[in-house]
């Protein structure tokens, strides 16, 4: 079954203008450390390491608080067969733009002269799949919809996942450049926020009868 991406992973301002539309909102609250964290006047967050601004990709929340915010969006998350094939094209090159890395072309761990960190979506133009897709090497980790195995799904199921871990995929701020390859591979639990995962939505193409 075919599918279609969002070109961007979900941001700080519309994670937050999800919250607002809970009645209690409390258990999707971005947090580490299991400290929330709070708005600030510009439509961020602030109680990490820095500020997260508007046009960040959200961060420290679960796979649980991805899977409800795309269940409410009538979204889905990737599979882990979905996110590569979005990030590889058909040619199956090393990195969304080709097979060659360039730190400059993404948010990776040594892109920048400044201490690493987050930067808005539509930075980093380069670090673009052939289908358009946005920000798949770096910035941040994708949570994936299935549960890891160790040899990798053997096909694309969306079953309910009930593991203790869950896929990732895709390099993020802190990554250095064979993690932002688009066949690496890494796992969390479900429950876990951290500042590497975010998420990105996907929907199913949709069919026509007869």
């Amino acid at each position: 079954m075919g599918y279609v991406v969002n070109r961007h992973p979900v941001t700080v301002g519309e994670y937050i203008a999800w919250l607002d539309t809970l009645d209690d909102p409390t258990p999707y609250q971005p947090s580490i450390d299991g400290r929330p964290l709070t708005r600030t006047e510009q439509g961020g967050l602030q109680g990490a390491p820095r500020p997260l601004r508007a046009t960040d990709p959200i961060c420290l929340v679960s796979w649980d608080d991805a899977q409800a915010y795309a269940a409410a969006m009538g979204a889905r998350l990737l599979h882990d067969h979905e996110w590569e094939k979005a990030a590889r094209g058909v040619d199956g090159r090393a990195f969304p733009w080709g097979d060659f890395f360039d730190s400059t072309w993404c948010n990776a761990s040594n892109s920048r002269a400044s201490q690493p960190w987050l930067v808005p979506v539509s930075a980093n133009p380069e670090d673009i799949s052939p289908y358009g897709v946005r920000g798949l090497a770096g910035n941040l980790r994708d949570w994936c919809s299935n549960d890891y195995e160790r040899s990798g799904p053997a096909s694309i199921e969306h079953a309910p996942a009930t593991g203790p871990f869950r896929m990732a995929r895709g390099g993020s701020w802190s990554s250095s450049g064979p993690f932002c390859r688009a066949a690496a591979r890494v796992v969390g639990r479900p429950d876990a926020r951290t500042l590497n995962y975010g998420f990105r939505l996907a929907r199913d193409w949709p069919t026509r009868a007869g």
